[in-house]
């Protein structure tokens, strides 16, 4: 990544642990730090590259949006997070391969639901809310699958 403040120049390798920084217009300033070394000062602009770059890993893998809601799958580090707003109101949400979901209502209600356990004894409409949510989980993470063999990636 690369950071660009005024006459200062600051560039991240991939893995964050190795930092280049030159002055613009100035070859006298050229200087590479490992993070450890990194001077203080400019500790500001590192965590500042190390947000966006958390916001861009965070980019959804796979969205669908229609008239019954909007849907994501998103990568964070090695987990898959889903994401559903449905347009009931509901929305819900699911580290992939975890025992819970969290779901909420547009009115502020939250409820953290066990889906190994039995979902047949939530109301009706929040078991429809839920089964909607998971069919299109199964969609996004089919596109997510698709898009990673293109790639030539692992799964």
């Amino acid at each position: 990544m690369e950071i660009s403040s005024g006459k200062m120049l600051l560039l991240i390798t991939g893995d964050g642990k190795k930092i280049f920084i030159a002055k613009r217009n100035d070859g006298k300033f050229n200087k590479n730090y490992s993070l450890m070394d990194l001077p203080k000062k400019y500790h500001i602009f590192y965590n500042y590259a190390k947000k966006v770059c958390e916001t861009l890993k965070q980019t959804p893998a796979a969205k669908i949006s229609n008239e019954i809601g909007k849907f994501a799958l998103t990568k964070s580090s090695n987990d898959l997070y889903f994401e559903a707003n449905l347009i009931s109101g509901y929305k819900v949400f699911y580290q992939i391969g975890g025992n819970t979901l969290n779901l909420s209502y547009s009115d502020g209600e939250e409820m953290i639901i066990n889906i190994k356990e039995k979902v047949s004894s939530l109301n009706k409409e929040i078991q429809k809310a839920i089964r909607i949510s998971f069919n299109y989980m199964d969609e996004c993470l089919r596109i997510y699958d698709k898009s990673k063999e293109d790639l030539g990636q692992e799964k």
